[in-house]
């Protein structure tokens, strides 16, 4: 497997086909596509890993915002448009501590990690104007109940 840094970019996005072609797992559910990669950065310094990744046919939020908050392994490495005009968000598993943690590599726990970023982001997307429109101590609040309402859903 080729390394993120090698995704082709294009005047519209990344390439889909990137995530089509070498994903060792893809699906749909909900009418989202979900992806998972391996990424082997053939090093001796690095052992390979995986990412996961949820793919919107359009954005769900704008770019940061309430994103930093979505509980998901790692927190959020990608937010990218693609040359479709989609959207992709994802995780990786290259933290210094994921490779002694076993569900970094279980294929199940990942599938499930996907589908509970997207899960997260869509709820994300009901309080992101409200957030994004509130002070400093009102957001303390207002992620107080995304975090409610997320803990609820997953």
């Amino acid at each position: 497997m080729g390394s993120l840094r090698s995704l082709r970019k294009h005047r519209n996005g990344i390439s889909i086909d990137k995530y089509e072609n070498e994903s060792v797992e893809k699906w749909e559910k909900d009418g989202l596509r979900f992806y998972l990669l391996k990424v082997d950065l053939n090093s001796t310094f690095m052992k390979p890993y995986y990412c996961g990744y949820a793919r919107f046919s359009e954005r769900p939020v704008k770019e940061g915002s309430i994103l930093s908050y979505v509980p998901v392994h790692g927190g959020i490495t990608l937010e990218q448009t693609d040359d479709q005009g989609g959207m992709i968000y994802g995780f990786d598993c290259a933290h210094a501590s994921d490779f002694e943690d076993p569900r970094t590599r279980d294929i199940g726990w990942l599938k499930e990690e996907c589908e509970r970023m997207a899960r997260a982001i869509i709820i994300a997307s009901e309080y992101e104007d409200e957030y994004l429109a509130a002070s400093a101590e009102e957001k303390a609040d207002i992620l107080d109940k995304y975090e409610k309402a997320v803990e609820t859903l997953l």
